[in-house]
Order: structure tokens, then C-alpha cells, then sequence
């Protein structure tokens, strides 16, 4: 049987001091509606729900600061992991970083750590700038590396990949065995320079070693022959 209780003003039910007030719905788990604003003014508010649904597209965290920034330097949302640590995500007042915008330092930023303040690693596949410069590490030491890849140096194939050191070492390597390198230089206007050049890739053109100091070719040497400014060293005649 339904039953309404009406009043012209307000309505409160009081019990004793640290009573507790149930709302029971019966054993096929009914439902309490509330049409009007929800105000809880208690120290801690419990779901034991399995489900909870919240319409409202944004959900604000420690409401009512007054204070510069977040008094306790954190807040965010905890997650029970059971025997395991408990995990957070937190925005720290204190976390420092590089604006690759204004080029400036400034402070606060998000976190991931476990309640005994160790960080937790973050899986994503994309990080979208907006067109502008990422910037990973703002202080220390600290390196950008790959490490737990399979061999990360041989899947550097694409113009646009990031290299690793064992991919730079490799190249090195690979290039001084197998690259011909014909030209040695320095300087700007007036060069110094060796320069080598083979008759197998410039047919007609006998293989020689030309060294030029400031422009100006001092010394050229051929398979059978050596000229230094006028003077020419051909097998034992000069």
C-alpha cells in the first residue's frame, strides 16, 4: 500500500545521536528517488552499489578550494587493488615542467603512482601536441629509451622513425665499410680539400688524388705518377 505524507514546510526525521537513519526498499531492491537537490553533509559518503551512473559530463574534485592551487598539493581519483598497492591518479601542485609554448617553467601536473608514492607506467598509442614541440624530459639526467624491444635498431625503416644508439652505432659502422667517401674538405671561400676519383665510376678519367690547400691544387697523384706544383715523380725519373 502506498502511502505520501505531505507538509506545508520542511520535514525532518531525527534519531539519536550516531543513530542511523535506513531507507529500506525490500527484498527486490527498489528504488529511493530524490526530485530534488542531494545535499550530504557528513565526513564520508559510502556506494556499495555495483553500478553507478553519473549523467553530468564533468565531476569536480575538491570542491570549495580557497586556496593557491590545492591546499594539500593533491587530489585526484584512488583505486583499491585489493592485496596489491592501491593506485592514483593525481594532480601535484609540485611537479615541475617545461612550456614548449611560452618556453617557460611552470608548476602542477598530472600523476600516476601507487599509494606508496611509486610511479605506474601508462599505456597509450598516440600523444596529440596540437602541432606543437613535445618535450619528455624537463631536468636530470634522463634518457628517452626502447629498452624490452626485439632489436628496435632494425625497425628503423620509415623517413619519420626515431633512431636509438645501437641504430646510429650500426649505421657508422655499416658506412665506413661499404661507403666511398670521395671528398675531405674544409673552409669556405678559399677550401682545403682530398679529393679522390676512380676511372671504374669516371670512365675516361684516370684514377687520381688531388689535395688542394686554399683553393689551389698542390698535389695530384695518378696510378704511375705523382705531380707536386711543377715538379712530376714518374717511377724513378723526376
Amino acid at each position: 500500500m502506498s502511502k505520501h505524507v505531505t507538509t506545508s514546510g520542511d520535514y525532518t526525521l531525527k534519531v539519536a545521536d550516531s543513530g542511523t537513519i535506513t531507507l529500506d526498499t525490500g527484498l527486490n531492491i527498489g528504488q529511493v528517488h530524490v526530485t530534488g537537490d542531494l545535499l550530504i553533509s557528513g565526513t564520508q559518503t559510502t556506494v556499495n552499489s555495483t553500478d553507478l551512473n553519473i549523467n553530468d559530463n564533468i565531476i569536480v574534485l575538491n570542491a570549495n578550494e580557497s586556496g593557491i592551487g590545492v591546499t594539500l598539493n593533491e587530489a585526484g581519483i584512488r583505486i583499491e587493488r585489493g592485496s596489491l598497492a592501491d593506485v592514483q591518479f593525481l594532480f601535484n601542485e609540485n611537479v615541475i615542467w617545461n612550456d614548449p609554448v611560452s618556453q617557460t617553467t611552470k608548476t602542477g601536473a598530472f600523476v600516476l603512482k601507487d599509494e606508496a608514492g611509486s610511479n605506474i607506467g601508462l599505456e597509450c598509442r598516440s600523444i596529440s601536441t596540437g602541432g606543437g614541440d613535445l618535450f619528455l624530459i624537463n631536468a636530470g639526467t634522463g634518457v628517452v629509451s626502447v629498452s624490452g624491444t626485439n632489436n628496435y635498431e632494425n625497425q628503423v625503416v620509415d623517413d619519420d622513425d626515431l633512431p636509438n644508439k645501437k641504430y646510429v652505432d650500426d649505421e657508422i659502422v655499416s658506412g665506413l665499410a661499404t661507403i666511398n667517401i670521395k671528398k675531405i674538405r674544409d673552409g669556405v671561400t678559399t677550401k682545403t680539400d682530398v679529393v679522390v676519383a676512380d676511372i671504374e665510376t669516371n670512365p675516361g678519367t684516370a684514377s687520381n688524388i688531388k689535395v688542394s690547400v686554399d683553393g689551389n691544387n698542390h698535389i695530384t697523384v695518378y696510378d704511375n705518377r705523382t705531380e707536386i706544383h711543377d715538379l712530376r715523380i714518374h717511377g724513378s725519373t723526376i
